[in-house]
């Protein structure tokens, strides 16, 4: 079974034989968490880098990667996943030719996840997957225990 993870969520599995899949990352950010051992497993997808993007309202709540992030590793926290073994990917961050470099979100949004995920995650458990200039797609596959990206047409194994 496969759940597709919205912009602007996140999803936490365990104990489930589950695939999570980002929709179309674009410039966004998706990362995707593993904790093998404790079979943990956890993705989120964010479009806009701080706070300051944040859309607070009574029918919709669309929240950037520095609100998502502290929600998200708290949760996968609530779910046992060990930190100091889960494998991180972090995939996204495209950013187009023709795009002034202040207009730049891809890197403004990798800056944010890495900021927060380089403080819970061992450096050498982070793989980041990011800049291009096709659609990209990750995912997460607890069945397998394993990471998948599509970019464009091609898909790999991570």
């Amino acid at each position: 079974m496969a759940i597709v993870v919205p912009k602007c969520s996140y999803r936490v599995i365990n104990k489930r034989k589950i695939v999570l899949k980002s929709e179309f990352l674009g410039s966004g950010i998706g990362i995707g968490v593993m904790d093998k051992k404790n079979e943990v497993g956890g993705l989120l997808h964010y479009v806009f880098p701080t706070k300051s993007f944040d859309i607070v309202k009574e029918e919709i709540n669309l929240l950037s990667g520095e609100s998502l992030l502290p929600l998200f590793f708290k949760e996968l926290k609530n779910f046992q996943c060990d930190f100091s073994e889960a494998r991180v990917v972090i995939a996204g961050g495209s950013n187009f030719k023709n795009e002034p470099e202040f207009l730049n979100i891809g890197k403004r949004n990798l800056e944010v996840a890495l900021k927060f995920v380089k403080n819970l995650i061992p450096d050498n458990n982070i793989l980041v997957k990011t800049g291009f200039s096709l659609p990209v797609f990750l995912m997460v596959d607890l069945q397998e225990k394993k990471f998948r990206i599509k970019i464009g047409y091609r898909e790999e194994e991570l």
